[in-house]
């Protein structure tokens, strides 16, 4: 899938597909196979996307409702920019290759602040989507403890509540 055009508008279209409720990275992939960009996604018919599997009515009906160029996918994109994040997707040619071995499980987008090279020491935050003070607190103790040891922090990023 190389061949998937990551410019600008095309990741502010991908930002804006992940926002839709019920689609995330694995449907993304599957979407991108048959559509071959995320802002051809939301310019398919009803009858090509509900051919892709496991799209159902109501993820169509909320992909509806959502644009290409979207203001949440432009949002989340200017931000990160101004925030030196960079964006790097499953078909930039830097993604990690490890990474996209796991398939489709592999994130679409990885959100990367500093330099990720492909030798260093890695720590993953996998966390519950119902953390306790606590345990928010501690997790931030340790990622602060470990700022400027050359080991790189990967998170998914997900919101917790």
């Amino acid at each position: 899938m190389s061949e998937i055009s990551t410019g600008e508008q095309e990741r502010i279209a991908l930002l804006n597909l992940l926002s839709v409720e019920g689609i995330g990275s694995n449907t993304v992939l599957r979407l991108m196979e048959r559509f071959h960009s995320a802002q051809a996604v939301f310019s398919a018919r009803e009858v090509e996307l509900a051919a892709v599997p496991k799209m159902s009515a109501a993820v169509l009906a909320r992909l509806r409702a959502v644009k290409a160029d979207g203001d949440v996918g432009k949002l989340q994109f200017e931000t990160a920019q101004k925030a030196n994040v960079e964006i790097r997707t499953f078909w930039d040619e830097d993604y990690p290759p490890l990474l996209k071995q796991i398939e489709s499980d592999a994130p679409v987008a990885l959100f990367i602040r500093g330099k990720l090279t492909a030798d260093a020491r890695r720590l993953a935050v996998v966390g519950t989507r119902s953390a306790t003070a606590y345990g928010k607190r501690m997790t931030r103790e340790i990622i602060l403890g470990l700022r400027g040891s050359g080991i790189h922090i990967v998170s998914g990023l997900a919101s917790g509540t």
